[in-house]
Order: structure tokens, then sequence, then C-alpha cells
């Protein structure tokens, strides 16, 4: 008899320990540990994520999500090989890119042009935007001081500053290749491929504000969610003519977006999905876009 139970119980271990191999392996993330959802992509979309993980894991207790900002590109080609579970990008997927995934707009994010507080410019066209880029124009001189822009900044010895850029050569800061800023950037201003020589090329909105801030000559551009008051926005550009007021949708805006392979979710990662199209999650989501996010 005791012959005949020990291989019964020995084959009950065996299924338990498969069924339990199952279920772990069924709850675990592309590429993670177990129930963690992997979300990668854009460094535009990346801090909205984060908010959102945060708000998310405070809420579930035993969620966890980890972002990653690694650019657009590489977030599409994540998602399409199954390393994360969510892509992140700030551009529209090619349609060479869209074959098995599904796609969700979280929300559109203006791009932002910027220059140096100290710089008296305070408005231009979206043509002399994109002559700037393109090189056409490389001095601050050429450009018309904005009406009712901010006077040179005076020195200690009461003198406008040196460090105002009227006669200065000007540094053009972009987004690295491959970023969908820079994509949405170069597209709604018409000059793809077609970066002015000595441009400075950068990754991430981050380090394109930290550059600007550091030099009174540099003109950038960001995703508006990282905007701080160490940078000054160009505010009214002109679009085929027709001044922009702040309440307009920008020609610069661009969608965020959540890219996922279809049918391939874990149960943690469908349930942060069904929080974010959930009204609550919507609404967490319009929260951060306008002003309440804390992450940079």
């Amino acid at each position: 008899m005791r012959t005949v139970v020990l291989p019964l119980i020995l084959g009950l271990v065996c299924v338990l320990l498969w069924l339990a191999v199952l279920v772990r392996a069924n709850s675990a993330a592309p590429g993670s540990g177990v129930g963690v959802v992997e979300i990668a992509g854009s460094s535009s979309a990346a801090p909205l994520l984060e908010e959102l993980a945060q708000r998310y894991m405070r809420r579930e207790g035993s969620a966890s999500i980890r972002v990653n900002g690694t650019g657009s590109t590489d977030g599409i080609r994540a998602a399409a090989a199954g390393t994360v579970d969510f892509g992140m990008s700030s551009r529209t997927l090619r349609e060479d890119e869209q074959q098995g995934l599904s796609v969700v707009q979280l929300a559109i994010d203006p791009v932002t042009v910027i220059v140096h507080p100290d710089n008296p410019v305070r408005s231009l066209s979206l043509a002399e935007i994109r002559a700037v880029y393109r090189g056409e124009i490389d001095t601050w001189s050429q450009l018309t001081v904005s009406a009712g822009a901010a006077a040179p900044v005076a020195a200690p010895g009461g003198t406008p500053s040196n460090r105002t850029p009227q006669r200065s050569r000007i540094v053009v800061v972009s987004r690295e290749p491959g970023s969908g800023t820079r994509g949405a950037f170069e597209t709604a201003l018409d000059f793809r491929d077609q970066l002015g020589l000595g441009a400075i090329e950068l990754d991430g909105s981050a380090a394109v504000r930290a550059a600007v801030a550091r030099n009174p000559a540099a003109i950038g551009y960001i995703s508006s969610g990282f905007l701080r008051p160490e940078v000054a926005a160009l505010e009214g550009a002109a679009f085929d003519g027709a001044a922009l007021s702040q309440r307009d949708v920008s020609p610069l805006a661009r969608p965020l977006l959540l890219i996922y392979r279809e049918g391939s979710l874990s149960p943690a990662a469908r349930r942060f999905l069904a929080w974010l199209e959930s009204p609550e999650g919507q609404l967490e989501i319009a929260d951060i876009m306008h002003g309440g996010r804390t992450n940079d």
C-alpha cells in the first residue's frame, strides 16, 4: 500500500509545482520580475506615465510598474518585440510599424519653443523658426525683438548685460534622431532632414532645457511638460499667417501614445490599461496634463 501511495503523492507534488510555474509565468511582465509592468519609450511621454504609475500604485498597493524613457522609436520596437508590456511614443506610427500593435492615445502634448530668459525675443513665426533650424537665419540680430518683450538685463554697473544675444550667433539645440518630439517638430515646420550644420542634438527634453538655460544665445524645443522657470517660452507664433492664442491647438502639438502587442498583455498590464481607460484614469491624465504632475 505504501508503495502505491508514494508515487501518487510525488505525482501530485509535480502537478502542483507545474501549475505554480504556469501562474508565475502568466503573471510576469515581459523581461521583468513577477507581476511587474514594464513600460519604455518616449522621454516626453515618460513623465506622464511615471506620474500615472505612482498614482495607480498608491491606489492598488501591490502593483509594480517601471517606466524608462528610451525614445519613441525604441519604445515602438520594444512593444513589437514583446520585451516590454507597453511602448510609449510621442509620434504616430508609420505604416510599417503598425502590424500586430494596438495604440492608445493618452493625451495631446504641445511642443514648446524656448529661449534663455535674458533673450528679449519672445515671439517668432513658424517661418522664422524653420529658417533658424535650417540655418538660413543664424544670428539673433536678423530677428525682430517682439513688441513688449523684456529689455536686455542690466549688469551691476547699470549697462545692458553682455550676456544678451542680439549680436550673437544662434545656438540651435535639437532633439536626437528618432525622437518623437523631433519628428513632430520637423513635420509641423516642414523641414525633415534639413537641420542646419552645427546644430546640437541632445537626448530628451530635460537635456535641451538645461542647454538653453545655460546659454543666452540658444534656442530649443521641448515637451510642454518640461517647461520650467529657467527658460522662456516663445508665444504667439503664427501658422500660415494666422496668430495663435494660448487656447488654440498648436500646430506643434503631437499625441502621447501607449502601444502594446495585441493579445500579449499580462494580467497586471491589462488591469493597468483598464484603469487608464476608465473615467478615473482619464481624470488623472487630465489633471497631470494641466499641471498636476510631480515628476520632471
